[in-house]
C-alpha cells in the first residue's frame, strides 16, 4: 500500500488530493471534475502495524 499525493494532468484544474491504495489503482485515477488523469507527485510506502492495547491500571484496593 502506498500513501499519494495526487494532481489533476490538465494544467486548469486545480484538483490535488491524498490517497491510499495499491500502485496499480493510484495509476488508474482520474478526476472528479474533469476526467483527466491524475498524476503522483509524491508517493510513501505504507506499512500496516498491529498496536497492541495500553495495559489495564490497577485498581486501588
Amino acid at each position: 500500500m502506498f500513501l499519494a499525493e495526487l494532481i489533476c494532468s490538465d494544467e486548469e484544474c486545480e484538483l490535488t488530493l491524498e490517497a491510499v491504495d495499491h500502485l496499480v489503482q493510484l495509476e488508474l485515477l482520474v478526476c472528479e471534475d474533469c476526467d483527466c488523469c491524475l498524476q503522483i507527485v509524491s508517493i510513501s510506502s505504507l506499512e500496516a502495524v498491529e498496536l497492541e492495547a495500553p495495559p489495564e491500571p490497577a485498581l486501588a484496593a
